[in-house]
């Protein structure tokens, strides 16, 4: 059945005229996890864009040979020539090229992952012949990497050979290897995929029920134990060593269940950029007696204290870009980790006092990092310009580690003076700030990391372009948190427009998809556990107009724009183009556009996503504004009457049916209802009349202001 047409509000009457019709959508795609399902081949909705007279040239992994050998397995499957299917089907599934196709204008799907579903819908006997054909190369790929305990070569198991009869030995090799070394997200999806086998074991129920209670699914752990109770209750199974019916182990565990869910400790926390998907913050900040200024944590940002090379300024922001330095802090049990420009510092929040900060060699690129292969580090436009570098901090908190992406300088005597000539993915001791490991992304040529990390399952999932003859290729990897090594990459295709002075959103994860925005002009569903392309959602990028000298620039690199939430809440997937002019919601299972929303007015690429609830989007830009998330209807708007450009609202704080902003020294709190505002407080005495764009978190009894140069914290006076 065709999906349902999304909606697509219209634009403001002044640009409903830019509107215009794209063809039909030629293939539906299922991206629900699991060993099998049903690939839809079925005929989509017609959608309607707006014409942004983009020069931007994208080239994806994709060509002519492999359009027509999808559309022969088509043909084949109708003609039941089923030998010749399976060998064009591991033809495929073998393209290391992540190869993917076009299902329609504004989505690709990945062609392996494609390929797979097909096979999983194929009658039994198909598979059955496919596994006489190719248990073999799959066993000896097999035997060899569980002999060496490799990874890489088992995911690769999976990812070529899922319908052996050694694919589901390598997702069950996947599933318990995870669970041991303390990935239990990790654990539970490829778990999820197993147990949907009829010939599923009580011991893989059971681990499975112990990776979902442990990721933070209770009720998916309990409905695993459930199914041990009905089908295994009598069969024998060994728990901690002991002995005992598939039923007493259930109960047992059971009965020792958390109560709460995984991670909530006591005091308030905030460990990571998007929160628990929809960045909604604590409420509980009185605010009638006003606030009083706690304390301030200035940056560390010249060379000479960092003891690092290079020029940086945050005094006041580029020409082309409404900020100069952006920080989001993290917090947890009474401690709060902030990233400056050239510093980590963790703070006692009560105190505010720093416990340790780090500098100086954290910030230099070390040589023994820079490739071989590549004679001088990656440089950042011209020198003219390298100063006016923008830059982004959100690390993660995750358990005892604080990753984050590391602006890097050149060493001493390289003749590069300019700051950040490189990024780096570091990890540090949360504790201690002990560093314990950081890579730069390497290749030849030299790739640059450009997402800001986020880490689930003990995994960082990132991405990195790297340029050659003015192309900029993307591709996103997944690394392991505890040491670096990549577990898997996934080459994404190639662009025209330079990224090189912008900063990558931080990606998501949702029931076992990696959701992240690629220099493509892309949003990109990725396998967690194999890092296969499922879909990938594209857009026109607007005409890129900036602010400058009074007018306006379309030409040059593109400005940085702050981090967009991409909302991966219990909902859609809500994303925000930064460079595009709408707000879109995607259907995480089905793979389909489910609304189009215009982003208001003011610029055209102006405005990112801060925080989702039950039922709105929030959207800031020069203005505020709400949109409905059940169906993308354009709710309230709000402008700041105040001289918006030396700061404009900032990037705001959504917490609890209240959102935070702060415009010309003014924290004025809106109602997430109507718009309309509750309550301000001025700080302007504490931060100044301009302190200029600043992000806001809010924490109970806490409002923490990180500005261009410092961080400020305020409570109830």
């Amino acid at each position: 059945m065709p999906a349902a047409k999304p909606h697509r509000h219209p634009a403001p009457k002044h640009r409903a005229n830019t509107l215009r019709v794209r063809a039909a959508l030629v293939f539906g795609l299922a991206l629900s996890a699991g060993l099998s399902g049903v690939s839809f081949w079925a005929a989509q909705p017609a959608s309607a864009q707006r014409n942004v007279s983009s020069e931007f040239v994208p080239t994806f992994s994709t060509s002519t040979r492999v359009k027509q050998q999808m559309e022969r397995l088509e043909r084949l499957a109708s003609q039941k020539l089923w030998d010749e299917w399976l060998t064009t089907y591991q033809g495929l599934v073998d393209d290391p090229s992540d190869a993917v196709i076009e299902r329609d204008a504004e989505f690709l799907i990945g062609v392996r992952y494609t390929a797979h579903q097909q096979l999983a819908a194929m009658p039994a006997a198909v598979r059955t012949r496919y596994r006489a054909r190719f248990d073999l190369d799959a066993r000896k790929l097999f035997d060899k990497a569980s002999a060496e305990g490799d990874a890489v070569k088992v995911r690769e198991v999976y990812s070529r050979y899922r319908f052996s009869s050694y694919g589901p030995r390598a997702l069950l090799w996947m599933a318990d290897r995870a669970l041991d070394e303390g990935r239990p997200e990790l654990a539970r999806v490829a778990y999820g995929r197993i147990v949907k086998d009829p010939g599923v074991s009580v011991s893989t129920l059971l681990r499975y029920a112990l990776a979902s209670e442990g990721a933070g699914h209770p009720a998916e752990a309990r409905s695993a134990l459930e199914r041990v109770k009905r089908e295994f209750a009598a069969q024998p199974v060994q728990l901690a060593g002991q002995a005992t019916s598939g039923g007493a182990a259930a109960d047992r565990l059971l009965k020792e269940m958390r109560k709460e869910a995984l991670g909530t400790g006591t005091g308030p926390r905030w460990t990571r950029f998007g929160g628990e998907g929809q960045r909604r913050m604590s409420s509980k900040l009185p605010l009638t007696g006003g606030l009083t200024k706690l304390w301030e944590l200035p940056y560390s940002t010249s060379a000479e204290s960092a003891g690092t090379p290079g020029r940086f300024t945050v005094n006041s922001p580029g020409s082309r870009t409404r900020f100069s330095f952006l920080s989001f802090p993290v917090l947890a049990e009474g401690q709060l980790w902030l990233q400056g420009p050239r510093s980590l510092t963790r703070m006692d929040l009560s105190a505010g006092k720093a416990m340790w900060d780090r500098q100086g060699a954290d910030f230099v690129l070390l040589r023994e990092e820079v490739p071989t292969a590549v004679a001088q580090p990656t440089r950042f436009g011209g020198s003219s310009r390298s100063s006016l570098r923008v830059i982004q901090a959100a690390p993660t908190l995750d358990g005892k580690r604080l990753v984050t992406r590391l602006p890097l300088a050149s060493p001493e005597g390289s003749g590069f003076q300019t700051f950040p000539q490189d990024f780096g993915i570091a990890v540090h001791d949360a504790t201690t700030g002990a560093m314990l490991w950081r890579r730069v992304a390497g290749g030849d040529p030299r790739g640059v990391f450009w997402n800001s990390p986020a880490v689930e399952a003990n995994m960082i999932f990132t991405g990195y372009w790297s340029e050659k003859g003015g192309i900029w290729e993307y591709t996103a990897v997944a690394l392991d948190a505890a040491t670096g090594e990549t577990l898997w990459s996934t080459y994404l295709g190639a662009g025209s427009d330079p990224f090189s002075g912008t900063d990558g959103s931080p990606a998501v994860v949702k029931d076992g998809v990696v959701w992240i925005e690629s220099t493509l002009y892309t949003l990109n569903a990725l396998d967690l556990l194999s890092g296969e392309v499922r879909l990938i959602y594209r857009y026109d990028p607007s005409r890129r107009s900036m602010p400058r000298g009074g007018g306006f620039d379309s030409g040059g690199s593109l400005s940085n724009e702050p981090f967009s939430l991409t909302a991966a809440g219990s909902g859609p997937i809500v994303f925000c183009p930064r460079w595009g002019l709408d707000v879109v919601a995607l259907d995480p299972t089905k793979g389909t556009l489910l609304w189009s929303s215009p982003k208001g007015f003011g610029t055209p690429n102006s405005g990112v996503v801060f925080g989702v609830d039950a039922k709105q989007v929030y959207v800031a830009g020069e203005h505020l504004q709400s949109i409905s998330l059940e169906n993308g209807a354009p709710g309230w708007t709000w402008e700041p009457s105040g001289s918006g450009s030396a700061g404009g609202i900032g990037f705001p704080a959504l917490a609890g049916d209240q959102i935070f902003t702060l415009t010309d020294g003014k924290l004025v709190v809106r109602s997430t209802a109507d718009g309309k505002e509750v309550t301000s407080v001025d700080l302007s005495a504490s931060l100044g009349d301009q302190p200029g764009y600043a992000t806001l978190t809010v924490s109970e009894g806490l409002l923490l202001v990180a500005t261009r140069d410092r961080l400020v914290a305020f409570g109830p006076k």
